[in-house]
């Protein structure tokens, strides 16, 4: 802003100005700056260095050019007014979402960027965003009497809330949230009085429209996702607790992180065209929530109804409340999931978190056309008492070869009888739980970058090579396997060999071992 102080100076003074020598500036300049008069045209070692102004906005939400600056909204005073602040420069510091860093000049309605490069625009519109959202409504009509909105009231402690509906709409200069809580829905912890039926982040684009970036939907009578494909510009999507059998996320080119849990009658994810995904969590399906019942045994038929944590849902296996005048029926644990197929994975070749939790019948995963993959993680095992000794999961066959970037692999209770991770060079962590993993057909990586090893509870596993990753561990635990002893002996020795006795002796998680001397 302290050119703008120089030309007032000047304008003042009515005269031309030179700054940073004696010499006249040039007969069209109303302000230079020049260290010398080098006839030659160089007349300076120094430039002129713009003020450091980080955008959030490319334009004025409310007409106040200072609601374009990050803690603008703080500034006393009027509103700095569009037209007046015309030609007013600045060096932006930040990568805003449409544009890089650099030299931006306000052009009356916006800032506009001097050489600096525009990112590519989200696809689809404001429109028809909001368009997708009520179609979405109107093909699940019995979701609309449970979106009232919701203000967290909490009352003394983590553990107790008042219920009271109410408004929860946050807006600041590049974003909107929206968030819809039903009272038909509890969560017991610090932070919020109710569960998100929804939660909505709106962000701005390149224009200034606001854009539907993420969405968070808990519902028990979802049955029609089919319209949120026409959220194009859908980054992040949380899709929990509903019936849905199939989730069709085809042609979302900017949805980066999926996240799915409780859709127990899930059967397929269908992806195509998804580049930009980078994290998919298909989470816990181990409990059916909030089935509305008939018979109430705990009642708090009034907004502002304390619930302490002897009334907390989840220490029973079921029971019965009713929160504001609606009853709810509370259902124990299920595990009978239904999901057998993620399609077309080989589309979102830059996928770098892939997470499967009991998911039972799910039983083929083709990872070849996913190279970017650093994290996997297929879990089950879940009980009807919420421990992990339940059901045992149908996966057999995991080829990783084609994933050379994997840094960490979690298998538990699947039906994995051989595993082959010779070609996996950044494996750094593994862990595999009740797997059926035979120790001759284990494999592990062909070079030493294995630093955390847990194995437990495998009741194949009667061999154990470990070859040169021996070298590379900093954690190793062996617990509960069938492992022989003299295959334990032959483990003494790789470690012996190595000169790390230590190691084996006071870091290695073994119930019973052979010392190393």
């Amino acid at each position: 802003m302290g050119i703008i102080i120089f030309l007032a100076f000047a304008l003042n003074m009515k005269a031309q100005v030179t700054i940073g020598s004696d010499y006249a500036p040039e007969q069209g300049a109303l302000l230079q700056l020049k260290e010398t008069n080098n006839p030659a045209g160089i007349n300076s070692t120094r430039g002129m260095k713009l003020p450091r102004v980080p955008l959030v906005s490319l334009t004025a939400p409310g007409d106040d050019l200072r609601k374009t600056i990050e803690g603008g909204e703080n500034i006393a005073g009027e509103k700095w007014d569009l037209g007046k602040h015309a030609g007013l420069m600045i060096y932006n510091p930040r990568m805003t979402d449409c544009e890089s860093k650099g030299i931006y000049v306000w052009s009356g309605s916006k800032w506009e960027g001097i050489g600096t490069t525009q990112e590519t625009p989200w696809p689809g519109s404001h429109a028809e965003d909001l368009a997708a959202i009520d179609q979405f409504l109107k093909d699940n009509p019995s979701v609309v009497p449970y979106w009232p909105t919701f203000t967290a009231n909490p009352g003394s402690s983590d553990w107790t809330w008042n219920i009271s509906p109410g408004e929860a709409t946050w807006e600041t200069a590049t974003e909107v949230t929206r968030a819809r809580i039903s009272s038909n829905k509890l969560t017991f912890g610090s932070g919020w009085a109710g569960y998100y039926v929804t939660r909505e982040l709106w962000k701005r684009d390149c224009s200034g429209e606001l854009r539907l970036r993420e969405l968070d939907v808990v519902h028990k009578n979802i049955t029609d996702a089919s319209a949120l494909k026409g959220l194009k510009a859908l980054r992040n999507l949380l899709i929990h607790d509903n019936p849905l059998e199939e989730l069709d996320l085809s042609g979302l080119g900017e949805l980066a992180v999926v996240d799915i849990d409780g859709c127990i009658n899930l059967k397929s994810i269908v992806f195509g065209d998804n580049p930009n995904l980078v994290a998919l969590n298909v989470g816990k399906t181990t409990r059916k929530k909030y089935d509305i019942g008939t018979v109430s045994a705990t009642v708090f038929p009034n907004a502002g109804d304390r619930i302490k944590d002897t009334d907390d849902p989840y220490r029973s296996s079921k029971r019965d409340v009713t929160i504001s005048g609606v009853k709810h029926y509370l259902l124990p644990f299920n595990v009978d999931t239904k999901l057998t197929q993620i399609k077309n994975l080989a589309e979102c070749p830059n996928l770098k978190g892939l997470i499967i939790i009991d998911q039972v019948s799910f039983s083929g995963l083709d990872l070849k056309g996913n190279p970017e993959l650093t994290r996997l993680e297929i879990k089950n095992g879940a009980s009807e008492t919420g421990g992990r000794t339940g059901k045992r999961g149908e996966i057999e066959d995991l080829p990783l070869a084609y994933n050379p970037k994997l840094k960490t692999l979690v298998l538990e209770y699947n039906s994995v009888e051989a595993l082959d991770l010779s070609k996996n060079l950044d494996l750094t962590n593994i862990t595999i739980t009740n797997e059926l993993l035979v120790g001759a057909d284990l494999k592990f990586p062909v070079i030493p970058v294995v630093t955390s090893l847990s194995m437990s509870s495998n009741s194949a596993l009667n061999v154990l090579n470990l070859g040169s990753q021996v070298y590379s561990l900093g954690t190793l635990s062996l617990y509960s396997n069938t492992i022989t002893s003299d295959n334990l002996n032959a483990l003494v020795k790789q470690f012996s060999d190595a000169g790390l006795c230590d190691f084996w002796n006071n870091k290695v998680g073994l119930y019973s071992k052979p010392a190393c001397p």
